[in-house]
């Protein structure tokens, strides 16, 4: 009897407890192949409209979200060089653009991987990051990747999530 009072308990609070979920406030796709030698921001939508910035809503303040950016990605170059991602959130109001953390200047997407002249080593990376959205409102984001050095890569295959 004892024991089936605790599996009593045990059942009645597995019933009561909350079960995690996510409100998704943004998707996208692109599955055109991007490239350059340089630094630049992503085309993120394809051949909708939006390009190389997306917007999303949130209807409160200090909305924590979440982006997930994945990609297929390779860099022509040694081992040393490496094709980082940043992801830019510019929320509603008067705070201007910021970094999404981790994503930044020493978040490496993917790397050379020593073969000269080709471009190869392709990998599916993610980057994933966190942002407490200080105000409600429509926001702005963009996706910054940065070769170091600089240095021929591409990307292709592109999805994005954004979710509270």
């Amino acid at each position: 009897m004892r024991y089936l009072g605790s599996l009593t308990a045990i059942l009645g609070f597995g019933l009561i407890a909350n079960t995690a979920n996510a409100d998704l406030l943004f998707a996208t796709q692109n599955n055109s192949p991007q490239g350059a030698a340089a630094a630049r921001d992503l085309d993120l939508n394809g051949p909708q409209a939006g390009g190389q910035t997306i917007t999303f809503n949130t209807s409160r303040p200090n909305t924590l979200i979440r982006v997930i950016f994945n990609a297929v990605g390779a860099r022509l170059g040694n081992f040393s060089a490496t094709l980082g991602s940043t992801i830019f959130i510019d929320p509603a109001g008067p705070t201007g653009p910021t970094v999404c953390p981790p994503s930044g200047s020493n978040n490496v997407f993917v790397s050379g991987n020593g073969t000269p002249n080709v471009l190869d080593g392709w990998v599916s990376a993610v980057t994933q990051c966190t942002y407490t959205v200080p105000t409600a409102g429509v926001h702005q984001l963009r996706v910054r990747m940065i070769p170091t050095p600089a240095g021929q890569w591409q990307i292709d295959d592109i999805s994005l999530v954004i979710d509270r």
